[in-house]
Order: C-alpha cells, then structure tokens, then sequence
C-alpha cells in the first residue's frame, strides 16, 4: 500500500494552470481601473459633500473665523476701509496747533495701529461668529451656482469670492468709541462696507465641467470600481494575489492624488496671492476647505494596506500560516494558563468559548457598520477601529482558551463515528 506523504503530494501535484494572455492583460486592465476610480469616487464624495451642499461648506470653513491669519487680514481690511472713508491725517492736522502739525503723520500711524487691535477684538467676539456664518451662506449660493453652471459668481469682485462683513464695522466702531476714538462716527452708512476677499474665483467657471461630471457620477463611479474589482477576482487565476495587488494599488493611486492636491497648493497660492488676499489667509482657507478630502485620501491609502495585509495573513503562505499560529498559541496559551490558576470566568466564559466564531463575526460587523455610518473616515479612525477590533478577537480567543468547559466539544465541530 502506497503512503501519501506530504513530500510525495508535493511532487506529483501538478501546478495551477496559467491563465491565457488576454486574460491576465484583461484582469490587469480592470485592477487599474478599479484603482483608479477609489480615489476619484472620494472626490466626488467629498464634491458633493463639502463644495455643494451650502450646509456643509458652511461648517467646514466656521473655524477660519478664528484662525489668526484671517483674523488678522480681516481686521487690516476693516481699518483700512475705515481710513479710506475719512482723511484722518488731515483732521488730526487741522486739530493740532501749528507748531505742532508735524505730529499728525506719527498720530495717524498711532490711531491706525489702535484701530487695528481693536478690530482684532471685535473680530475674535462671538458676534463676528455669526456674521461670518452669514456672510459665507450667501456667498456659498453663488460659487454653487458657478460651480455647477447654474449662474455667474454674483459675490465676486475681479475674479475672487467675497465676503460681506460690514456689520463687523459697526462693531468695531462701537468699540472704538468705548475707547474713546469717535473720529470715525460720521462716517456715512454707505461707506462702511467691508468685502472681505476669502479665495481666489477664477477658476471656478473653468472647473464647472469637472465638478458637474464628479456631482453626475457620485453614485455610478462606487458602483464601476467595485463592478471592476468583482470581474478582476472572477477571471483571476489567483484570486488572493488579484485582491492584495489591488489594496496595494488602491494605496498608490490614493498617494498619487493626495500628492497633486499638496502640490497644487502651492501652485495655487503662489499665483493668487496679493497684497488684499495675503498668502497666510489663503493658506489657512486652502487647508480648511480641503481638509476632509486629505483626511479621506489618507484613510483610502491605509484602508488598501489594511485589505492587502489581511488578505495576505489569511491566505495559506507559510509566512501568513507561522503569524497566526503564533498569535493565537501565545493568546491561547496565556488563557489555558488563566485557566489552570483558576480565572475560568464562569457562565460568560463558557458563552464566549460556545459562540467564540460568532462573536469574532460580530466584532467584525460592528466595526465595519461604526466605520460606515462615520461622518468623517479619517486614516487614524481606521487604525484605531483595526486596532480594537483585535483586542477584541484576542479577547475573545483568551476567554474562550480561559473558560472551564470540562468535556464540552465546539458546537461547530461534527461528531463522527461509524454509520
């Protein structure tokens, strides 16, 4: 009688037959593909997310209300407006005696200085909260409008979005007053507005066909990359190594597109920039409307890791086999340990040991539904969610290694014996 050992199944096993040319160039084709439109499904998201729904954009760019360099740019833009409504130089000349006009320049310089901090005040009060929640709701109406074609950009001057904040010059100078300085209270009502320019507009009606194309296939480009990948894995040879090249691709498209995003930054800045719409301000307006697409182009690079690493340690590669064994013999061994000294964990140790498959299943469910209903899938949540859910199987496996089962057999495992 002839032994199947293990070395002679090696020998006569005949290899898995390769997969025609046209086949393998075809399963190539529909990975790039599929990797390709991850990336571009995230931005189409994150279009119609936090460029088009006025709702959104309005909460995305509320911190720039407190970031210092428009903080800053907004209150140089205020005293200026204030100083191009009246000559102060002039009015401080005429109220000084003669032999003391040459200090109207120096006390000009002075009140500008004031006036700007205490337009730094105001601008840091809740009340400015408000208006510029306003002011970014009206605007917003209007780039929606451009942005999808609907109409021209109305609250744009020379080509750049504007905001209307002349209701923080009223309170600034209502403080100024409480301060003493009232050379500012005549100043006609018509001539305190305050156009606060957020970002440059110029492009945006050459990118009306970009965003109406990402907006029109929001729900049709998830459905081609995952129809892509389904018909890659089918015509694959190897299906395991079709799934790993493609977490690996998904990452590398998904760093191609966080790398034109960082670059185009400074394309961007360095051809808008100016003395009204200083490079700080557009900087930290740039960063605030883009910061959830970094987050999520960083979240779809560590979800291709994530995919490629997980279809790799559950595969049969002796690497993959050693890595498991191993973790599950050093928690499993550490329970059987608990167990001998006594920590059996009673009745919920015996529950966990019964439906331990179930309960792996279930963490794993809970973790992918936590992930899906998230506002925001950023590459850390994804870690931590990756993180704790093997806490938990290494609970579970230790739990399970722990509980005092007696003669108790795996519920999933069927009895034999002879028929």
């Amino acid at each position: 009688m002839t032994m199947n050992t293990p070395e002679a199944s090696t020998t006569t096993a005949k290899p898995a037959p390769r997969a025609p040319r046209w086949r393998r160039a075809l399963v190539a084709v529909l990975l790039v593909a599929s990797c390709i439109l991850a990336p571009l499904s995230v931005i189409s998201v994150w279009t119609r997310n936090q460029l088009l729904d006025t709702h959104r954009y309005v909460e995305n760019v509320t911190p720039l209300a407190s970031n210092p360099a428009i903080i800053d740019a907004a209150a140089a833009d205020a005293t200026n407006t204030l100083f191009d409504a009246i000559n102060v130089q002039k009015k401080a000349k005429d109220a000084l005696p003669k032999p003391a006009q040459f200090l109207a320049g120096p006390l000009t310089n002075a009140l500008h200085q004031f006036t700007e901090n205490a337009a730094r005040d105001a601008l840091r009060s809740n009340a400015f909260q408000t208006v510029w929640k306003h002011a970014n709701t009206r605007a917003h109406n209007q780039i929606e409008s451009a942005l999808t074609g609907g109409g021209k950009v109305i609250s744009t001057r020379n080509g750049k979005v504007t905001l209307d904040l002349s209701a923080v010059l009223f309170q600034i100078r209502k403080l100024l007053d409480q301060r003493g300085i009232t050379i500012f209270d005549n100043i006609p009502i018509n001539k305190l507005a305050l156009r606060f320019e957020l970002f440059d507009a110029s492009a945006l009606s050459s990118a009306q066909s970009g965003v109406n194309l990402l907006n029109k296939l929001i729900y049709i480009l998830p459905l081609l990359l995952f129809s892509f990948l389904g018909a890659a894995i089918l015509l694959s040879s190897n299906r395991r190594r079709t799934i790993i090249r493609w977490g690996i691709g998904v990452t590398i498209a998904a760093s191609v597109f966080a790398l034109a995003v960082a670059v185009g930054r400074g394309f961007y800045l360095d051809s808008v920039t100016t003395r009204s719409l200083p490079r700080d301000a557009l900087a930290a307006t740039w960063d605030t409307l883009i910061r959830f697409l970094r987050g999520a182009l960083r979240a779809l690079m560590v979800t291709g890791l994530l995919v490629a690493f997980i279809t790799w340690l559950t595969g049969p590669g002796r690497s993959a086999v050693r890595l498991r064994t191993t973790a599950a013999d050093a928690v499993g061994g550490m329970g059987d340990r608990a167990e001998d000294h006594g920590l059996d964990f009673g009745t919920f140790g015996r529950f966990v040991h019964r439906y331990r498959r179930g309960l792996a299943v279930g963490g794993l469910l809970a973790v992918t539904l936590f992930l899906l209903v998230a506002n925001h899938i950023s590459a850390s949540r994804l870690l931590w969610a990756f993180a704790l859910l093997l806490i938990y199987l290494a609970a579970v496996q230790f739990i399970s290694h722990a509980a005092n089962v007696g003669g108790e057999t795996d519920p999933t495992t069927k009895p034999t014996g002879r028929g």
